[in-house]
């Protein structure tokens, strides 16, 4: 299995992904959580070098790449649920929401995040809605 960033061209309900599998661009279309995938965002992915088409993508390891042009701000949790994240931000006088989706075991981890709390957020200069939430950084 190896790990790969995953890049969705197309957002909705019929989100697709493209990677690099072996030195080739794969798509492969997503499931379950893509409606909330912003085009551009990249994630976290395990997928089998010899089966390409065996892909498990972890919606809640986004990732900017190194050659990303990203700031951070300031966000606030609105909601939270045992598997994902709400949370508002803004950008030159813009609000932004957001879903994050989270670990199984994110209130076992971080026990004093409420709604409410603030942390920094890290976004994406080209489009802004493109956002990622640190818990570790307030």
């Amino acid at each position: 299995v190896t790990i790969s960033e995953f890049s969705a061209i197309k957002s909705g309900f019929a989100t697709y992904y493209i990677f690099d599998c072996n030195g080739m661009m794969t798509v492969h279309k997503g499931g379950g959580r893509i409606r909330y995938t912003v085009v551009g965002e990249k994630f976290r992915a395990d997928y089998d070098v010899e089966d390409c088409d065996n892909v498990r993508i972890h919606f809640n390891r986004p990732v900017f790449l190194d050659d990303e042009s990203t700031q951070k701000t300031l966000g606030i949790i609105t909601t939270f649920s045992s598997n994902k994240v709400h949370f508002s931000y803004r950008v030159d006088n813009v609000k932004f929401d957001k879903l994050q989706f989270i670990d199984d075991d994110f209130k076992k981890k971080y026990p004093e995040i409420q709604e409410g709390n603030k942390f920094s957020v890290e976004y994406w200069l080209e489009n802004p809605q493109r956002a990622i939430m640190y818990f570790e950084d307030k």
